[in-house]
């Protein structure tokens, strides 16, 4: 799959996962798959070379309200909620 069509751009991720991510492999391009089933944001299985696999999420394609889907406050809660071990 080409997620570039999918609303995820791989060339861009990719660059940012070389810099900030060390466990990541891109000996090889990483691929990408958009998981059905979601309302709102959009989440893919990005996998790397060594076939280790990552959750991405975005916004979905298309016009939004701005305080819709606030990826911003979902990280937020995820990691106060990781913070204390639920």
């Amino acid at each position: 799959m080409t997620a570039d069509s999918a609303g995820l751009p791989l060339a861009p991720m990719a660059d940012w996962l070389r810099e900030h991510v060390p466990a990541f492999d891109l000996a090889a391009p990483p691929t990408a798959q958009l998981l059905a089933g979601g309302r709102s944001n959009l989440t893919y299985v990005v996998t790397d070379a060594a076939g280790r696999c990552w959750a991405i999420r975005r916004p979905p394609l298309g016009h939004i309200m701005p305080s819709a889907h606030d990826l911003r406050r979902e990280f937020t809660v995820l990691n106060a909620v990781e913070q204390v071990g639920y």
